[in-house]
């Protein structure tokens, strides 16, 4: 167990007796520990005597106006566009992926040879290569790529210079 958490729980009065042991073999060996033990029985003794009054009902939210009124908080919008355009490219991409393992895996032999393996491959290769609707699916996935690098560039840069003007 950590020496402060030690210290503190004997402190507030809610080590059990292993801790208590523990506590003053500790003591017995580092004269530091005891000094610290000595201070913050001294701390603890100074905040009991203390007086205090209770905030108001209110104090809440006079407080929340008056950090809000100083600019010192802001509200967070949040970003919804990046995780959609994102959640979308993912979605094309494995469905792309989905239609090609069933294509490659429906006209695979029943035999399993490499060969046949091997030639569906390169067949599919070919069909891929030569049908136009996958060279205008492969723009719009660079292009829908190309968007969401963008906006996480923006956004990124939006946030650091956020940061910069705290």
């Amino acid at each position: 167990m950590n020496i402060d958490e030690l210290l503190n729980d004997y402190i507030d009065g809610s080590a059990d007796s292993n801790k208590i042991n523990e506590l003053k073999e500790l003591l017995e060996k580092d004269e530091t520990t005891a000094k610290k033990l000595k201070a913050l029985k001294a701390v603890d003794v100074l905040m009991r005597r203390m007086d205090y009054e209770k905030a108001p009902r209110d104090f809440s939210e006079k407080f929340a106006a008056a950090l809000a009124k100083n600019g010192a908080v802001k509200k967070v919008r949040k970003d919804f566009v990046t995780p959609t355009i994102l959640s979308l490219f993912l979605t094309v991409m494995l469905g792309i992926l989905a239609v090609s393992f069933y294509y490659s895996y429906k006209t695979i032999d029943n035999t399993g040879a490499l060969t046949g393996i091997l030639r569906d491959v390169s067949n599919g290769i070919n069909f891929i290569a030569g049908n136009k609707l996958f060279h205008l699916l492969g723009a719009s996935v660079s292009l829908i790529a190309l968007t969401i690098l963008y906006l996480l560039n923006e956004t990124h840069r939006r946030f650091r210079k956020k940061l910069k003007d705290l």
